[in-house]
């Protein structure tokens, strides 16, 4: 996700499709999750956030803290669209 910023802010002004996406959209980028547990470890409170969360199944059900803000900020915002950089080990 880092490097994905870093890229557009690099080519803003050079690059007239970067320029013209940054300049006509709001933009919203989120490096970490749960920085409380970054990167020490996955766990946040006892709870892994990636198997402990709200789903269209169970759409009440409460996840850990930082999880809960992300889907406050979710639907405060209501995105058109989303791209996740969620990876897998470190």
């Amino acid at each position: 996700v880092m490097a994905y910023l870093g890229n557009m802010l690099d080519k803003y002004g050079e690059d007239e499709q970067i320029t013209r996406l940054i300049d006509e959209r709001e933009i919203y980028f989120i490096p970490v999750v749960s920085p409380d547990s970054y990167p020490k470890t996955r766990y946040v409170d006892g709870v892994d956030p990636n198997r402990n969360f709200p789903t269209q199944a169970d759409p009440n059900r409460k996840s850990v803290p930082p999880v809960q803000a992300l889907r406050d900020f979710f639907l405060k915002v209501k995105p058109n669209a989303v791209i996740s950089g969620h990876t897998w080990g470190r």
